[in-house]
């Protein structure tokens, strides 16, 4: 029985360590935005929301998204987050995401990385590859999103 109790324990710690984060996990350790795509508007004091398309752009500062994010309910189509940084940082989130590169496209000052991380929920395909992360670097500044970055960049 003890030995039961210990191998459903190991299997239950597994699951929850090995479980996909949404990009507000992430995006808490930088000073920027977050923004969720939302199908229908949120109203929040701290939010600023914009009209795009058939949903609602709603932006938090990026401390404030874990929070923000559990009063939407899962209802939100896509996320991303800004903030002012170089090819470094964005060479440290796919870091953090432990992201597997599946593209890359450089225009101008514009460098924009597709790529795929286990530790994010949802994908789409691209070119029959798993992508789920998109990032940009434009001049100074960085925007991740998930699966695509849906604003601009």
């Amino acid at each position: 029985m003890k030995k039961f109790i210990l191998l459903a324990t190991f299997l239950i710690c597994l699951v929850v360590l090995n479980s996909p984060y949404s990009l507000s996990y992430f995006s808490k350790s930088y000073d920027g935005t977050h923004t969720f795509y939302c199908p229908e508007i949120v109203f929040n004091a701290d939010a600023q929301i914009a009209k795009n398309g058939n949903g609602y752009l709603i932006s938090v500062c990026t401390q404030n998204a874990g929070a923000f994010e559990k009063t939407l309910n899962n209802n939100y189509q896509g996320e991303s987050f800004c903030f002012l940084g170089d090819e470094n940082n964005l060479l440290e989130v796919l870091k953090k995401l432990n992201a597997k590169i599946v593209k890359k496209e450089v225009f101008d000052n514009l460098l924009v990385v597709y790529g795929f991380s286990p530790k994010l929920k949802n994908y789409i395909l691209m070119k029959n590859q798993k992508v789920n992360v998109q990032i940009a670097l434009n001049k100074n500044k960085i925007t991740v999103g998930t699966p695509l970055i849906l604003g601009s960049f």
